[in-house]
């Protein structure tokens, strides 16, 4: 098992896929803040992130 595997296991973590999706352009989602870790991944193509109280949308 690997190092992050473990730390994982110790820190008694769970998760949720809520979805799997494929946009494409144009596209737009918002995401309320809540207290929970949210993850997402761009596995193909690009995307701005936009964070409130940052002035420039991020390019991912």
């Amino acid at each position: 098992m690997d190092i992050l595997s473990n730390i994982l296991r110790l820190m008694r973590l769970q998760g949720s896929v809520y979805f799997r999706s494929c946009f494409s352009s144009p596209w737009g989602i918002q995401i309320n803040q809540n207290r929970r870790a949210s993850f997402h991944i761009v596995v193909h193509g690009q995307c701005m992130l936009q964070i409130e109280g940052i002035r420039e949308p991020l390019l991912l």
